[in-house]
């Protein structure tokens, strides 16, 4: 079962460890938990309901507190079922001590897990049962059933609940075992008393299947019925019956009696002689050592001692209970990466800075007075072009708040209206009180990839453009560049190339990512302007320093990224809104997972075999911000944005920049409405043929909500639409034009203007 009980269970499970302990799903037969690497793995059941998951969780974490790290791996001398069986009674009990709202979730669960067999006792009578089992159904089941227990074997009951350590854990498993052991020696030394006729006390000559074991081992001359002849005294009674048998066949089978009589007395001679090789054995049974050292190649107790076979059939019944659904089979879960992994490949402002400067192309344009006068200039025009940027964006602030104005009365009389009384009511002075404005943070994220070098220098002077803003305005805001080039890769930055052998559990791997801190509202002036240059001198020359080169599109490992960065935002700044821009032109590559090798010893074949025959490309599931992503391949993305969304309560919005025809562009659109709002794809045409188009022609620019997910999402299909202000001035000559051909000029410059600054209307659209 998975759904929403999985991301309770884990958080329930890491509450109660006390712990950021590691939440593994899988096909697992059963729950366990690594102690050594704080893992705790959970099976997909079926749905058994909340209280079996809490008891799966509570059990697995009394493992956590209370079960050493190496408990399993010393040397011990006990027998490992039986070890389970003494540890399990102490580690529930001592959870349940220290989360008294966990008994009453245990005794249900055990209810229900009893109430349909899963130990395998319901056929059978308590008594019946061997002192393992009891033992284990008593500290399992308590007062659900009646199991009685001898005054000896009530002492081991006490003792179980009486363990506090680990250590105590070995040694009542010891005496345990010890016990064991004397009751099976004794039952041994009992002779076996033949079964009496009930009217002349006669042996009992009616169970056909002890007559004919016994003439066959008569006639095999086997040691075993030789030695039970001399013990019955009945030798003589036997060798007459087989005298009797014998008158009707040949006289070669006397010869073959006689030698068969030889060969009965060379066994019962060597038989005489085991008793002196089994008292040289130890009593307990210890195994053979060397040099002291524990050999755990050789079985602890012996083999004919009574274990515990509810845990056998607890076992056995795990398969009935989990879930081979198709979308269990086919959904791989793996953990999400951890916070330390996200820092590694966020690389900030200081990092990329230093490393510009070592580089000694980019530091021969930085230093060059030529490069540096027009880049003065480049800000001279921008400065206009962002003061439009924020009258616009004011005005559209203005216009929210006048929207959801509302008008009160002040409980002032309005002498204006004194006159009206006999008409009106109305006679008080009213108050408009307009909305709140809000305050922002933004975060962008700009694509690096190889396919953005035709793009990116437009790309580059709209985040100059929008740094100047959000600075102008006190608007906390952050910019990134994500790549997968790895010249910041270090050794202690997880392998992206990551073998089973080498994690500890299944998980994704974002190591191939690199997100370069470009500029940020953090930076002091100094570095700001440095920032703003250095992105100027990319977009204009292309130098940039190490590290900087484009590379692939690492747009999913991003996204998992920004969940942390948006985070921090948030916990930092305390935004009323909070806004996450993605400029890209093309999909994010396939996420990287590795599957640990714990996962694919325990993983169930059958699960492993399904999955496999059926489909190539299976789901990946893993949890951020608390809340389960589960896509394949294609959805990853949008699964992701959605995630983004609501997890961090931002406004997601997105740019796809790549050159494309209108044909190309109508297709696009398309599959953005489809994808984000689940509508077919005739109705997704019929809105681009009835709106989307006329748009697009008018403005180079499409909007669209809920594409791809993203809270709007536009389509930027001509680079020049994302170019700034021109400064040119309107070209007419009255001397020489016509009315109509200034007219005409002059639409055609108002046209060229209003194209130019669609980008920069978009954006002061989305963030008002």
């Amino acid at each position: 079962m998975m759904n929403s009980t999985d991301n309770s269970q884990g958080t329930l499970a890491k509450l109660l460890a006390k712990e950021n302990i590691q939440i593994q799903h899988g096909n697992y037969s059963t729950a366990f938990f690594d102690v050594k690497n704080r893992i705790l793995g959970l099976p997909k059941w079926k749905n058994r309901g909340k209280d079996v998951y809490d008891l799966l969780c509570g059990h697995e974490v009394g493992h956590a507190l209370y079960t050493p790290a190496d408990a399993f791996d010393k040397p011990n001398g006990c027998n490992k079922m039986l070890l389970n069986v003494v540890e399990d009674a102490r580690i529930e009990r001592m959870i349940q001590e220290t989360y008294p709202g966990l008994i009453s979730c245990f005794r249900r669960a055990y209810a229900q897990l009893h109430s349909e067999d899963f130990f395998g006792v319901k056929a059978r009578a308590s008594s019946t049962l061997n002192f393992p089992d009891r033992l284990n159904l008593k500290f399992k089941l308590g007062n659900l059933i009646d199991l009685p227990f001898s005054a000896e074997e009530q002492k081991f009951v006490d003792l179980l609940a009486s363990t506090k350590s680990w250590d105590d854990v070995v040694a009542a498993t010891l005496k345990l075992q010890e016990f064991l052991k004397e009751q099976a020696d004794k039952e041994k030394e009992q002779p076996e008393q033949p079964k009496l006729d009930s009217q002349n006390g006669a042996p009992d000559q009616s169970d056909e299947e002890q007559v004919e074991q016994q003439d066959s081992s008569d006639e095999t001359g086997d040691e075993e019925s030789d030695e039970d002849n001399k013990t019955d005294g009945n030798g003589s009674d036997d060798s007459e019956d087989e005298s009797e048998e014998s008158n009707s066949d040949d006289s070669a089978n006397s010869d073959e009696q006689a030698e068969e009589s030889e060969t009965a007395k060379d066994a019962e001679s060597d038989s005489a002689k085991q008793p002196e090789k089994s008292e040289a054995k130890p009593e307990d049974e210890t195994p053979a050592t060397t040099d002291g050292v524990f050999d755990p190649t050789q079985n602890a107790i012996p083999s004919e001692l009574p274990l515990p076979e509810t845990v056998k059939n607890f076992e056995s019944r795990n398969d009935d209970l989990l879930d081979f659904s198709n979308d269990a089979l086919m959904t791989f879960e793996v953990a999400a990466p951890s916070a330390k992994e996200m820092d590694e490949v966020i690389v900030p402002y200081s990092e990329v800075n230093k490393l510009r400067r070592s580089t000694q192309h980019f530091m021969h344009f930085f230093n060059t007075p030529h490069y540096r006068e027009e880049y003065q200039r480049f800000m001279t025009h921008t400065k206009k072009v962002v003061s439009n940027f924020i009258k616009e964006f004011e005005l559209r602030k203005a216009a929210y708040q006048y929207s959801r104005a509302t008008v009160s009365k002040t409980g002032s009389l309005n002498m204006n209206r004194l006159h009206a009384y006999k008409t009106s009511d109305d006679l008080f002075l009213s108050v408009t009180k307009l909305a709140n404005a809000k305050n922002h943070a933004m975060v962008m994220f700009v694509d690096y990839s190889g396919s953005m070098s035709k793009t990116l220098p437009s790309v580059l002077n709209q985040v100059i453009n929008l740094s100047l803003f959000c600075r102008n305005l006190g608007i906390p805001f952050k910019v990134y560049a994500f790549t997968s080039d790895n010249s910041f890769s270090t050794g202690n930055r997880t392998d992206y190339f990551m073998v089973p052998t080498e994690t500890a559990y299944s998980r994704v791997l974002i190591s191939n990512l690199s997100l370069l801190e470009l500029v940020s509202s953090d930076l002091n002036r100094a570095d700001f302007d440095d920032a703003l240059y250095a992105l100027f001198l990319r977009a204009s020359y292309g130098t940039h320093g190490r590290g900087e080169g484009l590379g692939g599109t690492p747009l999913n490992e991003t996204l998992i990224v920004a969940h942390k960065i948006v985070n921090d935002m948030k916990a930092k700044f305390s935004p009323d809104r909070m806004i996450s821009i993605f400029l890209t032109d093309g999909n994010g590559h396939h996420l990287k997972t590795v599957e640990s090798e714990q996962s694919l010893l325990r993983s169930h074949t059958k699960a492993k075999l399904a999955a496999k025959s059926m489909y190539s490309m299976p789901m990946t599931a893993f949890t951020l911000n608390g809340k389960k992503v589960k896509s394949d391949y294609y959805g990853m993305t949008t699964a992701l944005i959605k995630n983004l969304r609501q997890t961090t309560n931002s406004e997601v919005i997105g740019f796809f920049v790549a050159a494309m025809n209108e044909a190309g562009v109508a297709s696009h659109v398309a599959k953005a409405i489809t994808t984000g709002t689940n509508v077919s794809s005739p109705v997704a045409y019929a809105k681009w043929t009835n709106g989307l188009a006329q748009e697009y022609k008018r403005s180079d620019v499409v909007a669209i909500n809920e594409g791809f997910c993203y809270s709007k999402y536009f389509v930027v299909p001509n680079c020049g639409s994302m170019e700034l202000d021109t400064d040119d001035e309107i070209n007419i000559d009255s001397s020489t034009m016509t009315r109509g051909k200034m007219a005409r000029e002059f639409m055609k410059y108002s046209s060229a203007k209003k194209t130019n600054r669609v980008f920069v209307s978009k954006f002061a659209e989305a963030l008002a």
